[in-house]
């Protein structure tokens, strides 16, 4: 017998001897050097998923976007899940590895998102303050949304490029001059 492709045989579904029936499976055979996750989604995904739709997998080794090789498009009826694949061509992991796979939920839009710490939240309402070009504190309103990690989305006059004060706003009043100090970078020599 040939195999398709290069592999390590995990386990052996018939002895030596024993008669075949035409097509049944004789050994599981691992591809170890395109590994690939199979996921199950709920179908409701299916309209933020396709090929090539990048998908954020967590291992041991870190996080790393990577995307979709194939998504099969048929939902099952009991669990109301489809399966989507995703080649890792990099990961470093033995065959069985259990990993965390984060999908859209959603639509891809922009946004400005912003510190969580430069939101100001008071009982009339939140904001932040941004530095203007003269130097002084204005206070801007706004509404947050969703939150990825340390970032908050907010709307309201905030635009991408700002100059926010994240720590210390709530002692700042607005028309308040601030001093903008450059990042301290420290090198150390080897």
């Amino acid at each position: 017998m040939r195999a398709p492709f290069d592999g390590i045989v995990a386990e052996r579904h018939t002895q030596q001897g024993e008669y075949l029936v035409t097509g049944a499976s004789v050994a599981r055979l691992v591809d170890t050097a395109a590994p690939e996750v199979r996921v199950r989604a709920p179908v409701e995904l299916a309209r933020h998923l396709g090929q090539g739709t990048a998908v954020r997998v967590r291992s041991a080794d870190g996080e790393r976007d990577y995307p979709v090789s194939a998504l099969v498009p048929v939902g099952d009826e009991a669990s109301r899940q489809l399966e989507l694949r995703i080649v890792l061509d990099d990961l470093q992991a033995p065959v069985g590895t259990a990993v965390d796979v984060g999908l859209p939920s959603a639509e891809a839009r922009s946004v400005v998102a912003v510190p969580r710490d430069a939101v100001i939240l008071r009982r009339e309402g939140d904001f932040v303050l941004r530095v203007d070009p003269a130097g002084k504190a204005e206070r801007l309103a706004v509404k947050t949304g969703a939150a990825v990690d340390d970032l908050v989305e907010v709307s309201g006059d905030v635009r991408a490029g700002d100059r926010l004060i994240v720590r210390g706003g709530e002692r700042v009043e607005p028309g308040q001059a601030v001093s903008v100090q450059p990042l301290a970078v420290a090198l150390a020599a080897r």
